[in-house]
């Protein structure tokens, strides 16, 4: 009997693979904590020892120091590297998946010009919000899209809410512009009411739509990912290589 941490622990034989070092044969022992056994390879007769380690930590106690292990709980350059690389596939597929698909009553815009600047600047996301016309007041930004040009979003501010026998229109300008816009908005081109603007965010789902972007975002983080899964694989497989018996 061994005391391990002051508490008293049946020994128990343990058994190790060890290589021949001749013909690189495997061969099972069985022994004690500190002993030294003497071992012929029963393929080439090479004869050797192996001394087997003098302690054996309790699996218990082994468990619960590595639930404290510092080095897992701190953030290191891998985690790091992993949890950016998680962020942006999170980006990436909520502009890309999720909010088309839930474009409704709320629509996320990336701006592409600067005409709303120093308030709305180009590469930030607004976020409108389907309002009634008749909620939209003076110096409110909304989101709008004239009926022939049904590609293009605009969003400016309201500079004046023009009612012609309850048909609501509004004239609107940039904040950057001198002279408000040349065309009225109808009620029915209206999308929303801005609610939100995420500043910066925009530029990043535009640049994974480049070839650039694409690879820089997602071949390259992908292609780490592979290759620190494969280096971990190999540091296992080495970690499990069996004991060569010293002659």
């Amino acid at each position: 009997m061994i005391k391990v941490t002051k508490k008293v622990y049946m020994v128990e034989n343990m058994k190790k693979t060890i290589v021949c070092p001749n013909c690189r044969t495997r061969v099972t022992v069985d022994g004690l904590p500190g002993e030294r056994v003497f071992v012929t390879c029963p393929r080439c007769n090479t004869p050797g020892f192996f001394t087997f380690p003098k302690t054996v930590e309790p699996k218990h106690l082994k468990q619960k120091k590595e639930e404290v292990e510092p080095s897992k709980i701190l953030l290191t350059p891998r985690r790091l590297l992993a949890i950016g690389i998680a962020a942006v596939f999170t980006i990436l597929l909520m502009f890309c998946v999720i909010l088309p698909t839930i474009q409704g009553s709320m629509h996320f815009l990336i701006v592409l010009s600067g005409s709303m600047s120093p308030e709305i600047n180009a590469g930030d996301i607004v976020i409108s919000m389907r309002v009634n016309p008749e909620e939209i007041k003076v110096n409110d930004i909304i989101t709008f899209r004239y009926k022939d040009e049904p590609e293009n979003c605009i969003t400016h501010r309201v500079v004046n809410v023009i009612d012609e026998n309850g048909r609501l229109s509004f004239m609107t300008k940039g904040d950057a512009n001198e002279d408000p816009d040349q065309r009225i908005v109808e009620s029915s081109e209206l999308i929303g009411k801005v609610a939100f603007v995420i500043p910066y965010l925009g530029y990043l789902p535009h640049f994974a739509r480049t070839k650039i972007g694409f690879v820089t975002l997602v071949i390259i983080p992908g292609s780490l990912i592979i290759i620190n899964e494969i280096w971990n694989i190999i540091k296992t497989l080495k970690k499990k290589e069996p004991d060569e018996v010293r002659k």
